[in-house]
């Protein structure tokens, strides 16, 4: 079962437990991609998303939410409304 939970100010996370990395940066770029055609009365909202998974090297928690969040600035710096992967080794 998928969790959405916020996480900080401005920050949500999806758990999605047992699918591949591909799907679950398919499943960010269709959030995103939604998330970009709506449109508010003189306003429009895009996301920066970041996509990690456990592996031998991300092994707790807190390296997943680390992963996830380096690959959330990434995709900030290389100018927003995209989603970006983490790097998935150590």
């Amino acid at each position: 079962m998928d969790t959405v939970v916020r996480y900080g100010g401005e920050e949500l996370s999806i758990i999605m437990p047992k699918i591949p990395i591909e799907k679950a940066w398919d499943a960010a770029q269709r959030i995103r991609e939604a998330i970009a055609e709506i449109q508010f009365n003189d306003f429009s909202v895009t996301v920066s998303i970041g996509v990690s998974q456990t592996s031998k090297f991300i092994t707790t928690p807190d390296k997943l939410i680390r992963y996830a969040d380096n690959a959330l600035y990434k995709a900030k710096a290389k100018g927003k409304n995209q989603v970006v992967l983490a790097g998935l080794s150590g």
